[in-house]
């Protein structure tokens, strides 16, 4: 954990978050200023600095959540996509 980085602190649960899916590895929460209804940010729960950086594993596990919780996404908000 980086004490400076916001996303450690949420994953940590020391800020405050709206999370909509959260497993060992990927957390995914709704934007506390989203550009659009339903904008949802989807991270490691590793600090990591850089994609590129970050483990393939990792990257695939992250594309895997987002695919996984974007139809509900699209639908809860009616999102055109």
């Amino acid at each position: 954990m980086s004490p400076d980085c916001i996303f450690c602190r949420i994953v940590k649960g020391l800020s405050p978050s709206e999370v909509v899916y959260e497993d060992d590895t990927v957390m995914a929460f709704l934007d506390i200023a989203p550009d659009a209804p339903g904008h949802t940010l989807v991270i490691p729960k590793e600090h990591i600095e850089s994609l590129d950086v970050m483990t393939d594993d990792i990257a695939s596990r992250v594309v895997t959540v987002v695919k996984k919780i974007a139809p509900a996404v699209v639908r809860g908000v009616r999102a055109q996509g």
